[in-house]
């Protein structure tokens, strides 16, 4: 985030980053505070307190990681390619190799990109929280990364039926496809264009995720909803 941030930004964001650091803070602790910057943060074993000036520094610069990354990856899902804003799915932004496994790349920008929820949360626990962590799926922010040489993607809409297929073609390709779900993807985005029963069941699941992976105390009941829908195709 330095390359983009002013000087002002880069000192409120190094506070963050310093107390990652030293351990007083966790990372996910630390992206909290910058997602939602505010005077006092009490956390578990520590108190962020930040000024005005702070404040400003910290809103001002995610809205130029936001705008950034929307940019970089022309409003698509990094993973899954489905267009942000449709769906009815919530989108955030995501860490490539995540930060309580790696804290020193928790503001690198090279390590943020933007994906859909249902990628995000999938990934969190195929990949993110293994106990053994093994990153082998396709990082879209690696040097020369072109997502067709790793799995192609069709995406077909009528108004009567939406197709999605994927074709693994690397090896990082297949353990995207595997380990982010993508035959459960293809199979419920089928099944919710052909029946409209299905289809509300889903709407009314992905309206209620947003919000409940929001909060770690409620992030596992939005998983089992996810892991619900899924199982419905």
């Amino acid at each position: 985030m330095k390359s983009i941030a002013d000087k002002t930004e880069r000192k409120a964001l190094k506070k963050l980053q310093d107390l990652i650091n030293s351990r007083s803070i966790k990372p996910t602790e630390a992206w909290g505070c910058f997602s939602n910057p505010k005077s006092v943060h009490a956390l578990k074993k520590y108190t962020v307190n930040f000024t005005e000036q702070e404040i400003k520094s910290l809103n001002g610069l995610r809205g130029k990681v936001k705008k950034t990354l929307k940019q970089k990856i022309s409003k698509r899902c990094a993973y899954c390619k489905r267009a942000m804003g449709q769906h009815g799915m919530s989108w955030n932004i995501e860490h490539i190799r995540c930060k309580s496994k790696h804290p020193k790349m928790t503001f690198a920008l090279n390590n943020l990109t933007y994906a859909c929820l249902d990628c995000n949360l999938v990934k969190n626990n195929a990949v993110d929280n293994k106990a053994n962590y093994i990153f082998d799926i396709i990082d879209p922010n690696s040097k020369g990364f072109r997502y067709g040489d790793n799995i192609g993607f069709l995406q077909l809409s009528t108004d009567s039926i939406h197709v999605l297929k994927y074709k693994p073609i690397s090896t990082a390709g297949n353990k995207t496809y595997e380990k982010l779900k993508f035959r459960e993807l293809e199979h419920i985005e089928l099944l919710c264009s052909l029946n409209d029963t299905i289809g509300s069941l889903c709407d009314r699941i992905d309206e209620r995720l947003p919000c409940l992976a929001s909060s770690d105390d409620t992030l596992a009941l939005a998983e089992f909803l996810q892991n619900m829908k899924f199982r419905l195709g």
